[in-house]
Order: C-alpha cells, then sequence, then structure tokens
C-alpha cells in the first residue's frame, strides 16, 4: 500500500489546490473564533471604528452636498496689483529700494521683528511669491531683501 504523500501526490493539481484552500479557510475560522475568545477588548474598539466610519461617511456627504450647493456664494477676493509703496505702508515698514526688473526685481525695506508676519501676510494676499529672502541687522535696524520673480 502507497503511503500517504505519495497519494497526495498523485491526486489532480486542482483537487489539492481546493483542499488547500479549505484547510486554510478552516483554519482562518478557527484563528478568528479564537482571537474572539482571547482579546474580547477588541469588540468596543471595532464598534467604534464602525461608528466613525459612518459618520465620517455622512460628513463626507453632507458637504459634498452643500459645497455642490453653495457654489454660487464663494466669494474670491480680488486680486489686488503689486504696489512697493503700498506694501510699505500697509506693513508699516520703510522702503529704501524697489528695483522693478524684467526677470527678477529687488525690494529692499527697514522693519522691525513684528512687523515681518504683517509684511509676508500682505505679500500672500497679492500672490507674491519671494524667490529669495535675506534678513541682516544694519546700524541697529533690520535690513529685509526680497528677490521677487514674475508673478
Amino acid at each position: 500500500m502507497s503511503s500517504l504523500p505519495e497519494r497526495w501526490l498523485t491526486v489532480h493539481w486542482c483537487w489539492r489546490f481546493l483542499s488547500t484552500l479549505g484547510v486554510m479557510a478552516l483554519m482562518y475560522g478557527v484563528l478568528s473564533t479564537l482571537a474572539d475568545k482571547c482579546w474580547p477588548a477588541d469588540r468596543p474598539l471595532q464598534e467604534h471604528q464602525r461608528l466613525l466610519r459612518a459618520q465620517t461617511r455622512q460628513n463626507y456627504q453632507y458637504l459634498r452636498q452643500h459645497a455642490m450647493a453653495d457654489t454660487d456664494f464663494v466669494a474670491v477676493p480680488p486680486l489686488r496689483p503689486f504696489s512697493a509703496l503700498t506694501l510699505s505702508r500697509e506693513s508699516q515698514s520703510r522702503l529704501v529700494s524697489w528695483q522693478p526688473g524684467s526677470p527678477s526685481s529687488e525690494l529692499i525695506l527697514e522693519v522691525s521683528w513684528p512687523q515681518l508676519p504683517m509684511l509676508f501676510t500682505l505679500l500672500g494676499e497679492q500672490h507674491i511669491k519671494p524667490e529669495s529672502v535675506r534678513l541682516q541687522m544694519h546700524e541697529q535696524v533690520l535690513t529685509l531683501t526680497l528677490r521677487l520673480g514674475e508673478t
């Protein structure tokens, strides 16, 4: 009589594949049942995750519906043209030099530390992205040099 491994190898490959799948499914079922019995603390966590997913789905649908309904009411602030004088006046800094140029421009301002956030906010409102920024102390005054590219 032939041994078990020899009989296993003589069986058609489809039956070997199906029986392997069946054994794996049975092992998965046994292991998941054991995991539920050994770690019951995962159930509240899984329930919480399920509720969060449902809530996220509802929020997404709500926002999507209202975003489509409110597209007519979105107000885009008008683009302000860049002016070095207006920038220095609104940021309360002193304009030292402004050299407009075709590929890039250079703006030099005398500023104080509290003025810097307002200055960069104003640049952002005018959609100006500095190519380089240099800040240095010059005779007890901060000198800010901005190299501005094409906008």
